[in-house]
């Protein structure tokens, strides 16, 4: 059983083993020990101990009487199951954070990841984070950890110091928005790729456009923008800046970045980084980025090298 499981989830092997007991042996009571008193009863009359009649009447006191038993069982059986949900759901409810309300203001991340790397790593709201190491160390576990990722079950993450499995996807995914290194796209015009539907107005899109620097891109696509099929045809590059545009869109309170180089040349990645940390800072957005460049470099303080 896991360690981190609360102990009112844990399984309690001896319970449940003498609990099946009991279960076979009522059963087996229950059906074998009238027909046990029948044939002893009428091994006695016999024996001219008793008459028939009397086993008759020994026979029809214990049905009667085996109703009313079988019911006291298995009301003794449902007291326990349903004391032990009580417990249950007295647990949950004190701890019911899956509310699309909750704040977030701190997310931590602990235990033991990748190739046994020990985290102890913590992202306090309003604050910029560099997350710097070699490749295939283990930082994208990081934030796939915040999005209740399953691969390593020693390594975990709370929010608000409360376990994030606790949290509902949409909790996590109102306030936290995540720029991974591949990039996705929905088979829609330019425009519902950034906007997802919204009504923003023409100054913010073209704000957020600028910043990511897709502003020739879109003027050269410009009779393409509203297409279903204007998403067409697009590099990496575009896509990522595509994706990034769509959650600087959105102004979550958190905003991760694993890797925003990878897919652009050092340039324009730098020019990118710079506009990023400015629109966090005006929007009141955390920063936590994963990068093994130095586009961040000058920009964020708080470094942490893994």
């Amino acid at each position: 059983k896991s360690k981190s499981l609360n102990p009112l989830f844990s399984i309690k092997k001896k319970k449940d083993i003498y609990y099946s007991l009991y279960v076979i042996c009522y059963d087996m009571l229950v059906l074998i020990l009238p027909i046990i008193i029948l044939f002893i009863g009428f091994a006695f009359a016999a024996n001219n101990i008793i008459t028939v009649g009397a086993v008759l009447g020994i026979y029809s006191i214990i049905g009667a009487v085996q109703d009313p038993l079988r019911n006291v069982a298995d009301s003794i059986s449902y007291y326990k199951e349903i004391k032990v949900k009580k417990n249950k759901l007295a647990f949950v409810d004190e701890n019911n954070v899956d509310n699309i309300d909750l704040i977030i203001n701190k997310i931590k991340i602990f235990g033991k990841g990748p190739h046994d790397k020990l985290y102890d790593l913590e992202f306090e709201k309003g604050k910029f984070y560099l997350i710097k190491g070699e490749s295939g160390i283990g930082k994208s576990s990081i934030f796939n950890k915040i999005f209740k990722d399953k691969s390593f079950s020693s390594l975990n993450c709370k929010i608000n110091n409360v376990d994030n499995m606790l949290l509902s996807d949409q909790t996590i995914l109102s306030q936290i928005s995540y720029l991974k290194q591949t990039s996705n796209l929905l088979m829609d015009s330019f425009y519902n790729n950034i906007c997802l539907y919204n009504n923003y107005s023409n100054a913010e899109f073209e704000h957020v456009i600028n910043l990511c620097g897709l502003t020739d891109f879109i003027r050269a696509h410009k009779n393409d923008i509203y297409k279903m099929n204007g998403i067409e045809n697009v590099s990496g590059g575009e896509k990522t800046r595509i994706c990034l545009a769509r959650l600087l869109m959105q102004k979550k309170p958190f905003l991760l970045i694993d890797e925003l180089s990878s897919s652009l040349d050092n340039d324009t990645s730098i020019n990118i980084a710079k506009n990023i940390y400015n629109y966090c800072i005006e929007n009141g957005m955390t920063l936590v980025v994963i990068s093994h460049k130095e586009e961040f470099d000058n920009l964020i303080e708080n470094k942490i090298n893994l």
